[in-house]
């Protein structure tokens, strides 16, 4: 991917290298307790419109009554050197944010401390195309609590169960599949392309990034997802589902994961659940992420 798209980020959003999410087409829902940028990369088609909720405070009733790109969650604060970016930015009851940037802004009840400006252009910037993905036909599992390295090449479903640990010595990697059970770790020991098909799922407490040791970022590890949501699996039973929220999803990072790559998922939604720590750059059709996320931008894009 061209290192000047990172570049252009930066410029959009502002010289503070905080976070940078993008949804291209249906929103983000961000309900972030941290620092960070964020912006929505194209505008949503308008939806039916509802009859109009008889408290306009009720924040819930209308964010299914209008098009809003980037909603700013209830009683999130953005460092005073943020900015928000959108078709139309929504700052939800006792959020706080910088400065922000939209065509349409919706207060209720939120608070700028910086600039708004009318008026943005979109889309931000042109995303770049999925290179091929051509997975192989053998599956790679590595039992619970067991360690495994595993070199470049071709492979079908790759499993890591609850409390294992897969190493990656870099380089390219092509899966249909790859499922990281609850507390496993994925480890990277150098710069690698992983494409994946279908879809991908960590549990709770399971982390991915890169090796101790190694001299490798977030950008150094790019994860790149061609599935879309209906190749994802069912998060009915979770905890951190909202009502007529996307389910399944393409890529799916459980709570309090810790992160580390540059994810790319155009046809499907990246879901940042509660308690993520998240270092990169997140990329998708649509984007959720949940309370008290905690990202950090260092792109690879």
């Amino acid at each position: 991917m061209e290192e000047t798209a990172a570049v252009l980020v930066a410029y959009l959003v502002g010289s503070v290298p905080f976070a940078f999410l993008l949804a291209r087409r249906r929103g983000i829902d961000l309900r972030v307790v941290g620092s960070g940028n964020v912006g929505a990369n194209t505008a949503q088609a308008e939806p039916q419109r509802r009859a109009k909720p008889k408290d306009d405070d009720d924040d819930e009733r209308q964010a299914q009554d209008r098009k809003v790109e980037v909603r700013i969650g209830e009683n999130v604060t953005l460092p005073a050197l943020s900015k928000v970016i959108g078709d139309t930015v929504w700052l939800r009851k006792g959020s706080k944010v910088g400065a922000v940037q939209a065509n349409e802004l919706v207060k209720a009840k939120g608070v700028t401390t910086g600039t708004v400006t009318d008026g943005v252009t979109l889309p931000l910037l042109t995303l770049p195309a999925l290179p091929t993905i051509t997975p192989g036909t053998t599956d790679v599992t590595v039992k619970k609590g067991q360690t495994r390295t595993l070199a470049a090449g071709a492979y079908d479903v790759v499993s890591v169960e609850k409390g294992a640990t897969l190493t990656l010595t870099g380089g390219l990697y092509q899966i249909t599949t790859l499922a990281v059970d609850q507390d496993a770790k994925v480890l990277v020991t150098a710069a690698i392309e992983l494409r994946v098909k279908n879809e991908v799922d960590f549990d709770k407490g399971a982390s991915f990034g890169p090796a101790s040791g190694s001299s490798i970022t977030a950008k150094d590890i790019k994860l790149l997802v061609a599935g879309g949501d209906d190749r994802g699996r069912r998060h009915d039973e979770d905890d951190d589902v909202d009502d007529g929220e996307a389910s399944p999803t393409a890529v799916s990072i459980g709570q309090n994961v810790k992160l580390a790559a540059t994810v790319y998922a155009p046809n499907g939604t990246v879901w940042l659940q509660k308690g993520v720590t998240a270092t990169g750059a997140f990329v998708g059709k649509r984007l959720q992420v949940g309370e008290n996320a905690k990202l950090t931008l260092d792109s690879g894009f």
